[in-house]
């Protein structure tokens, strides 16, 4: 029990204050140069253009590494990686996850993405996946239900100025 009490303060260390897994700070630093559908190749592919785009350590975002450092902004739309930031599981009840923008659900419910950012549609299609915005008057909007044949940028972060 220990131990996974332990577990569970180092998780929410690391994903409640941004960090990554080496103790880095990572922030949004913009919208990646060009633009894709939610199905671009998967992760690596998003990752490369915000890398492209900013510098080698630029990623795509997790939506809670947006959510706690986007400054008010555009309005426009970009995919962004889900996240949970806290999840546990109660003796005998299902598993649920809180993620900043999204509150308290299942983890299916929070994991949009476009089928593992691969497809656009399939027999269970057409798939959704997630976006953040940097709204003008709220600071930041999710959703985990945009179409993945629409195209957006993507959120790009990083642990660098």
């Amino acid at each position: 029990m220990r131990k996974m009490a332990l577990l569970t303060a180092v998780v929410c260390l690391i994903s409640c204050y941004g960090m990554n897994a080496f103790g880095q700070t990572s922030h949004f630093v913009g919208p990646s140069k060009g633009t894709t559908n939610g199905a671009a190749s998967g992760p690596n592919h998003m990752n490369n253009m915000c890398s492209s785009t900013y510098t080698a350590a630029a990623h795509m975002c997790n939506v809670d590494e947006f959510v706690l450092t986007a400054a008010l902004g555009s309005n426009k739309a970009m995919w962004a990686q889900p996240r949970f930031s806290n999840c546990y599981a109660d003796s005998g009840a299902p598993t649920i996850c809180y993620e900043n923008g999204l509150g308290w659900d299942t983890p299916s419910a929070i994991s949009a993405t476009c089928n593992e950012w691969r497809s656009i549609s399939g027999s269970a299609g057409p798939f959704t996946g997630t976006t953040v915005s940097n709204v003008s008057t709220t600071g930041f909007s999710v959703s985990d239900t945009e179409p993945c044949s629409n195209v957006h940028y993507i959120a790009c972060c990083s642990p660098e100025n």
